[in-house]
């Protein structure tokens, strides 16, 4: 049976995929325009780097990476980054040591606690606490395990470049090491 615009279901067909056509851009349209709003509004962070014996300043304090290893391990390895660290905000301050991460090119690990208990026997990973002009040297493990890279790559890890990464946003600051 006709309907009244002369054909079977051919016309229905031709305006759903109209409004199938008009509803994807519809939506791409809002996306976008959400997309660039966001970006607007949280640009991306000022990258801050330092190698071994330069000093980078965030929140109130200058960090210097001191020294860089890497433990030997079949299965399991750790990046032992010492950093001494300096109050240069007026009054005291606490540093919270869990925001602190290791990373290389994908990968990223945040501190070992038990580690870091070990290295820096009666210091808190929750709450470093500094005076003003106060210095403290303390040693920053990241633990990593073989299954996290690949074949080639775990095979070549000690001759990567790897950082630690004191803050995010809106600063991305980073000491970069190279294990020795």
């Amino acid at each position: 049976r006709k309907n009244l615009f002369g054909g079977g279901g051919f016309m229905r067909k031709k305006i759903i995929g109209i409004f199938g056509i008009l509803a994807v851009v519809f939506l791409s349209v809002i996306f976008i325009w959400n997309y660039r709003r966001i970006n607007q509004m949280y640009p991306n962070p000022e990258l801050l780097k330092a190698g071994i014996g330069e000093p980078e300043e965030l929140d109130g304090y200058e960090f210097t990476l001191t020294d860089f290893q890497m433990t030997d391990g079949e299965e399991m390895k750790s990046i032992l980054a010492n950093v001494h660290i300096k109050r240069i905000a007026e009054g005291e301050g606490t540093i919270n040591m869990t925001a602190v991460a290791g990373e290389c090119g994908g990968w990223n690990n945040g501190i070992d606690p038990d580690l870091y208990q070990v290295w820096n026997p009666g210091k808190s990973i929750h709450q470093l606490k500094f005076l003003q002009n106060q210095e403290e040297a303390i040693v920053i493990p990241i633990s990593m395990h073989k299954a996290q890279f690949k074949k080639r790559d775990w095979e070549r890890i000690d001759e990567k470049t790897f950082s630690i990464v004191l803050g995010l946003y809106p600063k991305k600051v980073i000491l970069e090491g190279r294990c020795k």
